[in-house]
């Protein structure tokens, strides 16, 4: 009798189970040559067997049994040839049938006359593993979801720690991925060229440990920017998670995100990039102001010359608005810029002052943090007890989804809490810094020939555009013009003028004792 040697792993990863399919090989053939069996081919494939199907070898071998070229079948257990009702199902019809006059494992042998329910029994044995198999690793994923762990693989910039089995992020790619993330908050750039932005740092991924990969599609980073797992929570089976692991993005900032990519006004450069189109606001109507590239032919002097001109999208109607040019409005711009312009001496030493004011700040009250660090680290407990009795079936799913619910709120609400008292200084620290830089800088970026960059910081400088009668009316932001007004009067006359010079203005007085002006041959009016 002529035998075909069959021999699966169930996985195809080369990752699990790589000696699986050799280990088989070499037992399965010391036993075929002790048994004296004639085996005319092996046949060896990598695919989990729990759906039907799937196993083109599989198929191959039953095709062979049917056209003669073999009567028997040779493998290490039952189970290599199936786990499902209807695989078992081909094998014993060909039992039956005389075809397949024979199946050897290494503790048994399967014959057309044997009665057909040992084999069915031993089948339904391996498909009830394949059941309770993948309930328990459901339900074990399940747990982990409730801990605060995505079960499935995290997204870019994140990957599973091999030692301590969390959500780790993973560098350069964290810190590069944020600043995609910022470039689309200012609106400037649109998803392609954050794309462009990327591939030019460098961009590549990867699991842990393993090697880089080139860039992703572009409908990948739109996928990265529609999901909530950089903001902090994950979807498992229908159901939301409050995660554990490092967000990239806070809520808010996600949501806004969310607004520059799917808002329907948005304004789309067709043919030309314009620096400013959607962030202006028409006085009379309310609708966004666009804008337009004309080109103009001049016949007495054969010049050609192109002109921009932004004006109302009627979109609510007619309207009556007029248009303005580019250069209108460019200039405008950096005319306001002038208003929140730093001094670069008065700005660095102003930085430094900021430095030391945070520095000497007294921290957020310990006991505070410690009753917040206890509070979560009970509802923690309480989560962990919630998912051990939903293991142990002392709970049913709705029971434990509803209690597991609540839980989870109020294990987000706590840590939202206690990251908050760890950050509230950070974060106020931070934007008076990028606000004093901008003072610093923003000006001498406007006055470049890049359209982005101007985007950039019009969009960070004004809070409300709005073209009115031909003009264009700008509220810079409330923190620029603080700060610019900080800054002493150049003369001592318009000091005592702005009350400079006043015991309650701490800041100017700092810096004139830091910073004597010189001598001039105006008259001293503080001795008047």
């Amino acid at each position: 009798m002529r035998y075909i040697l069959y021999a699966r792993k169930s996985s195809e990863s080369e990752e699990r189970q790589v000696q699986s399919i050799d280990d088989q090989l070499r037992v399965v053939r010391d036993f075929a040559k002790r048994s004296g069996l004639d085996v005319v081919a092996e046949l060896t494939e990598a695919h989990s067997a729990k759906a039907p199907g799937t196993r083109p070898v599989f198929a191959e071998l039953l095709a062979r049994i049917e056209r003669g070229e073999a009567e028997g079948i040779v493998c290490w257990s039952i189970n290599r040839l199936a786990r499902n009702p209807v695989d078992s199902g081909q094998l014993s019809w060909l039992l039956q049938r005389g075809v397949l006059k024979s199946i050897r494992t290494i503790d048994r042998e399967y014959l057309p006359e044997d009665n057909v329910l040992l084999m069915a029994v031993e089948s339904g044995v391996a498909n009830q593993y394949i059941l309770d198999l993948r309930k328990a690793v459901i339900r074990g994923m399940e747990g982990k979801a409730a801990r605060g762990w995505i079960p499935n693989r995290p997204p870019q910039g994140y990957g599973v720690n091999p030692l301590t089995k969390e959500i780790d992020p993973i560098e350069p790619q964290f810190q590069l991925l944020r600043q995609a993330w910022d470039l689309l908050l200012t609106g400037a750039y649109t998803v392609p060229q954050i794309r462009s932005k990327l591939q030019s740092w460098g961009y590549t991924y990867g699991k842990l440990g393993a090697p880089a990969k080139p860039l992703f599609a572009e409908s990948h980073l739109y996928r990265i920017f529609d999901n909530r797992f950089y903001c902090g929570s994950f979807t498992f089976r229908g159901q939301t998670y409050q995660g554990r692991h490092r967000v990239m993005v806070s809520p808010e900032e996600f949501d806004r995100a969310q607004g520059i990519l799917h808002k329907d006004n948005r304004i789309q450069p067709q043919r030309h990039e314009f620096p400013f189109t959607g962030l202006i606001r028409c006085g009379r109507c309310g609708c966004l102001v666009t804008a337009e590239r004309k080109i103009k032919h001049y016949k007495t002097t054969a010049r050609t010359a192109a002109y921009e001109y932004y004006h109302c999208t009627h979109r609510k109607g007619d309207c009556k608005e007029v248009s303005v040019t580019g250069p209108y409005i460019d200039s405008t711009i950096a005319c306001e810029l002038e208003s929140v312009l730093i001094d670069p001496e008065f700005g660095q030493w102003l930085l430094k002052a900021l430095e030391r004011f945070w520095d000497e700040q007294p921290p957020v009250d310990p006991k505070l943090i410690k009753q917040h660090q206890e509070h979560v680290r009970a509802t923690e407990q309480k989560l962990e007890r919630l998912i051990q009795l939903r293991l142990a079936g002392e709970l049913d799913a709705q029971e434990f989804s509803r209690i597991k619910t609540q839980t989870q709120g109020e294990l987000a609400d706590g840590r939202r809490q206690l990251e908050s008292l760890s950050k509230r200084a950070s974060t106020g620290r931070q934007a008076l810094i990028n606000a004093v830089r901008f003072g610093l800088d923003a000006p001498r970026h406007f006055a470049e020939n890049d359209t982005h960059l101007k985007r950039y910081v019009a969009t960070m400088f004004g809070i409300r555009y709005v073209l009115t009668l031909g003009k264009l009316e700008i509220t810079p932001h409330p923190l620029l013009t603080q700060l610019a007004a900080l800054e002493p009067p150049k003369s001592p006359r318009n000091m005592v003028g702005a009350g400079a010079l006043r015991p309650d203005a701490p800041i100017e007085w700092s810096w004139r004792e830091l910073n004597p002006r010189p001598k001039t041959n105006e008259p001293n009016h503080l001795q008047a």
